[in-house]
């Protein structure tokens, strides 16, 4: 029971440890893309194998990655702009709901349902998801993304405190994300009022 303790307390202030230093890198950058690009950098490896974050503009969507492994990255990137996001898509659930979703086991049946075809099918099964979670990016009342970690060649599995801490980094990022997005949209202002 103590040894069970202890963990749980170190484990705890490790992640306190890691969203007050999460916060601090996030306040760091007022550009948009730099920020989703440290929010993906800070949650691999340390939280995951994969990060996936994608936001909703007035321009359309904005997505980024990061992995563990960084020559995979183009791989999931051709695999994005090929066939987009499947119509059941988890992401696209949490888009719409604004509910997390957590999946301790990535079925093979959701990524039946996920794919477009066959060859979608066998190349996402060759990305090795073993676990999953999804949860919202919330900026002033409204849903503004959605922050993905997964993990693959690890071997781990997400569980219900890795979906709590999750939902804590999002905060953080979805406000440092927002703000980033507001700064750049004044800047723009400024700068077409200046020219007019």
């Amino acid at each position: 029971w103590e040894e069970a303790a202890r963990t749980s307390a170190n484990l705890a202030r490790s992640r306190l440890a890691f969203l007050a230093e999460a916060t601090e890198e996030l306040g760091a950058s007022l550009d948009f893309r730099e920020t989703l690009k440290r929010v993906t950098q800070l949650a691999v490896p340390a939280l995951a194998d994969w990060c996936a974050i994608e936001v909703r503009t007035d321009d359309g969507r904005v997505l980024e990655f990061a992995h563990a492994q960084p020559e995979r990255l183009a791989e999931v990137e051709e695999l994005m702009g090929r066939y987009g996001r499947g119509a059941r898509s988890p992401v696209k659930q949490v888009l719409a709901s604004g509910e997390p979703i957590l999946l301790r086991k990535v079925p093979d049946e959701l990524l039946g349902q996920v794919a477009v075809d066959e060859e979608h099918l066998r190349r996402l099964r060759r990305l090795g998801l073993r676990s999953a979670v999804m949860v919202p990016l919330r900026a002033r009342g409204r849903v503004a993304g959605v922050l993905s970690l997964a993990h693959a060649e690890s071997g781990r599995n997400f569980g219900p405190h890795d979906l709590e801490f999750t939902e804590e980094l999002a905060r953080a990022g979805a406000t440092a994300i927002e703000n980033a997005r507001l700064y750049e949209e004044r800047s723009r202002i400024a700068r077409t009022l200046q020219s007019s």
